[in-house]
């Protein structure tokens, strides 16, 4: 009879060196033994979290990453608490912890692994860096996409964040909501929306006041539009999500091609309006961790005057 490997062994499999590739096997094999493996999944993520809070680099290993993708999998909720805490790092160190990971799949976590309250309380948080309430932001269009919100609660839930924000003055807030309305062609809170533009946003968001407006002639074609767009909820194949980020991590370009970027242009093109030379999120960036970048507050290297946050460094 086949003796089990020892989870500790099972989850050390899991935590090995980056560079050598995904642990397949072992991410297979914890399939079969979930309840068991979960505990020791939590303990990697809370590990590299203390590891970036006390000012350390985070191991250059798949294990924390690993486990993120294995507990959003096993919709693994008692995962929450920790995963929350490492997305609660201060100012910049979420990005030191997580790379370009940070701004593709969280809202897919959180909409798996969180409730509607959750989802509030990090929108308006002001203590957790403005990307990752943005992440939270966008977890509202994963719930209308799986049926779990109307599109007009989601509305009535971004306008009050809204109203929050230009009340409290919370600037940083008000780009992400303003964007994650647009989505909606939210006729509703035009108010709101002339009132961010007037007072903060002017043209620093990328896209006008206008284009709402314009939205609104045929706004179940423009929902529709984003709700296709919208990724997966959750994690339904953590070994082939690890590929995606592992394969080409060594690449500091964009490894699609030449032809294949423009048809993606076309795509944006005839859906949204946009070409290449406008802001949208690099849907295909595969860079692992950060290296050194231009900072999220700096003017942005394309000269445009705007921070770079608010321009190319946008869903960075």
């Amino acid at each position: 009879m086949e003796v089990a490997v020892p989870v500790e062994d099972l989850v050390r499999a899991i935590d090995v060196d980056y560079c050598d590739g995904v642990p397949d096997d072992a991410l297979i094999a914890a399939r079969s033994r979930r309840d068991e493996v979960i505990p020791h999944l939590i303990a990697l993520i809370r590990r590299d979290t203390e590891l970036v809070r006390s000012g350390q680099e985070p191991l250059p290993t798949s294990g924390f990453y690993g486990a993120l993708f294995l507990l959003t999998e096993f919709k693994a909720s008692e995962a929450l608490p920790a995963i929350l805490d490492s997305l609660s790092l201060p100012g910049e160190l979420p990005f030191e912890l997580y790379g370009d990971i940070l701004t593709h799949d969280i809202s897919s976590v959180l909409a798996q692994l969180a409730d509607q309250a959750v989802i509030d309380r990090m929108i308006g948080d002001r203590s957790l860096n403005e990307y990752v309430r943005w992440e939270a932001m966008q977890v509202l269009l994963h719930f209308v996409r799986d049926g779990l919100m109307t599109r007009d609660e989601a509305v009535a839930r971004l306008r009050s964040h809204l109203n929050n924000a230009l009340a409290n003055d919370d600037k940083e807030a008000m780009y992400g909501l303003v964007s994650e309305l647009y989505a909606y062609a939210p006729g509703e809170a035009m108010p709101e929306l002339r009132q961010a533009f007037a007072r903060y946003l002017h043209d620093e968001i990328g896209f006008s006041l206008k284009h709402i407006e314009d939205s609104l002639d045929e706004p179940g074609r423009h929902i529709q539009k984003y709700l296709r767009r919208c990724e997966p909820t959750g994690c339904p194949d953590a070994v082939a999500t690890l590929h995606k980020w592992f394969d080409d991590m060594s690449s500091e370009e964009d490894p699609m091609s030449e032809s294949a970027e423009d048809e993606e242009w076309e795509q944006l093109d005839e859906e949204f309006g946009i070409g290449p030379d406008e802001n949208v999120e690099d849907s295909a960036s595969t860079i692992y961790r950060p290296k050194a970048k231009v900072g999220r507050n700096d003017p942005c290297p394309c000269d445009s005057g705007k921070k770079h946050k608010k321009c190319c460094g946008r869903g960075q």
